[in-house]
């Protein structure tokens, strides 16, 4: 009787212990939405609305020829309990619709909102083969005497003249970082006349450390989430930008950061605007114009 008592104990300790350790069911919830989205071949994370937004609309973005809208796979995760139709993880026809999908999202207590879904493929602004046009810079001396303005580099710099038709290449799209930010390489070769640009003015000082921001040769591009592009040349020496612009589809300005003044603060009162030092020195903006080939 009493190893039947023991063993009844022994049972019921165990069942107990079992019981103790199942994972808790789950509570019934009104939550349906959806929290993430991805696929092969997406740029960055999703774009999706925050929980305090009424909106049931969300984006994702794509490399060039990375995915086929019209049949197209994403990986949804959606609230704790909720259910989600069409199945996503099966190819979809998203192309026949505006490259946009409708999923409904039900809750665990039957309450059910269709979420669109958009796709687009990323326009890479930068991709192409580019000529330097123009070189330009913004200067301000802040003494009051108007000696300010944008000026060409060129006419500053005599020997920044071989700049004016190198040729800048730059790839289409080969990877993301973790952070979302897409990136390609270049590649600058010197133009027609076969040289590139020294920074070297006529007093005898170089600016290469404020205008060499785009180095000859190969290395590779990133586009922030900011809108400024970051070029690191081959020695792996990064120079970030200052933002871009696309004008129209053949024209690219970029533009890129000088650094601060050079200081001490040295003015060539004698020669005040002859000497191109007392333009350079105060660089304050410097952008490239390049137009596509």
């Amino acid at each position: 009787m009493k190893n039947i008592y023991k063993s009844l104990f022994i049972f019921l300790i165990i069942t107990s212990l079992l019981a103790s350790c199942s994972p808790p069911e789950l509570e019934a919830s009104n939550e349906r939405r959806i929290l993430e989205i991805s696929a092969n071949g997406q740029i960055g994370r999703a774009k999706l609305p925050t929980a305090l937004e009424q909106r049931t609309t969300a984006e994702v973005l794509f490399r060039e020829g990375s995915a086929d809208f019209s049949k197209l796979m994403l990986n949804i995760v959606i609230s704790p309990g909720a259910t989600i139709t069409p199945d996503p993880n099966t190819p979809l026809d998203f192309a026949s619709n505006g490259n946009q999908h409708v999923f409904k999202v039900t809750s665990s207590t039957g309450v059910t909102d269709e979420w669109t879904v958009k796709v687009a493929t990323f326009a890479n602004p930068l991709r192409g083969t580019w000529k330097v046009e123009k070189i330009e810079f913004y200067h301000n001396d802040y003494q009051g005497y108007g000696n300010q303005g944008t000026k060409s580099l060129r006419d500053k710099i005599d020997a920044a003249v071989p700049a004016y038709d190198d040729i800048i290449t730059m790839s289409p799209i080969v990877n993301v970082t973790p952070q979302g930010n897409v990136y390609g390489t270049y590649e600058r070769t010197a133009g027609a006349d076969t040289q590139f640009a020294s920074y070297v003015a006529s007093t005898g000082k170089d600016y290469a450390y404020k205008f060499d921001r785009i180095s000859p040769g190969t290395g590779r591009w990133l586009l922030n989430s900011d809108n400024t592009i970051t070029f690191t040349d081959s020695k792996g020496t990064s120079r970030k930008g200052k933002g871009y612009e696309t004008p129209d589809p053949n024209t690219l300005i970029i533009r890129l950061d000088p650094g601060p003044f050079d200081t001490p603060w040295v003015i060539d009162w004698g020669n005040y605007w002859g000497n191109p030092d007392n333009s350079l020195n105060f660089t304050e903006a410097y952008w490239y114009t390049l137009k596509r080939q």
